[in-house]
């Protein structure tokens, strides 16, 4: 056995170790569709700007009429013809949670 073998931690052990708890290091973030799950934060620390994710990632094409129609001002038609043709994707989970409220 090795020292390194005695540092071998698994996930669970990790995000409950003392100095990620204490460091704040980790932020709980609710997902979608997963629920809460804890990401990392920067490691940076400044006492102005104190690190915190804002929101969670984006499902794959979320956003897709948000940005074409509101900063290419692209008409709803226009991208349902861009969707149709696969120019544009969507991650089909994203109308399953629409559809539901859980996302916007």
């Amino acid at each position: 056995m090795t020292l390194l073998d005695n540092l071998a931690l698994d996930i669970a052990q990790i995000a409950n170790h003392p100095v990620i708890v204490k460091r704040g290091a980790l932020q709980q973030i609710d997902h979608p569709g997963i629920g809460p799950i804890a990401l990392p934060k920067s490691p940076f620390r400044m006492s102005a700007t104190p690190a915190a994710i804002r929101d969670r990632a984006p499902f794959l094409g979320e956003h897709n009429e948000k940005v074409l129609g509101r900063y290419l001002r692209y008409t709803a038609e226009r991208i349902a013809e861009l969707s149709k043709s696969g120019i544009l994707v969507q991650e089909p989970r994203v109308a399953e949670l629409r559809a539901k409220g859980s996302i916007h």
